[in-house]
């Protein structure tokens, strides 16, 4: 059999082989936890682990982070959205605002969405 003949019927061999074999695709679960911390800065400011609040005279927001524990995704084809955690907002008195203007007022709790304002 010629050398050019010999090539041919090896790549032709190589191809079939690898169209009788198939793998399946596969992506593992990933699990994961988050934690968070905040930071801040100036007198009006109090970090305490995950909460920081910001305020002064019975006048505050709190900011609360609660983090996950062993969560599992699946990281297949399609993709899973997922949470990092949430970020509770508590108010006293009237509210506070935050370095740079940013304000939560006391209309912010359980059961509705905070609003939030940028003071002029």
């Amino acid at each position: 059999m010629p050398l050019v003949s010999k090539i041919v019927f090896a790549i032709g061999c190589i191809g079939l082989l690898l169209m009788l074999t198939s793998v399946e695709a596969k992506a593992d679960n990933v699990t994961f936890s988050t934690t968070g911390t905040f930071s801040c800065a100036g007198s009006t400011c109090k970090v305490d682990g995950n909460k920081v609040t910001i305020g002064t005279d019975g006048n505050t927001i709190t900011l609360t982070f609660s983090g996950l524990n062993n969560v599992m995704i699946d990281t297949g084809p399609i993709g899973t959205f997922t949470s990092f955690g949430q970020i509770k907002v508590e108010t006293s008195g009237t509210g506070a605002t935050f370095p740079g203007g940013h304000t939560v007022d006391s209309d912010c709790d359980a059961n509705s969405s905070c609003r939030t304002g940028r003071e002029p």
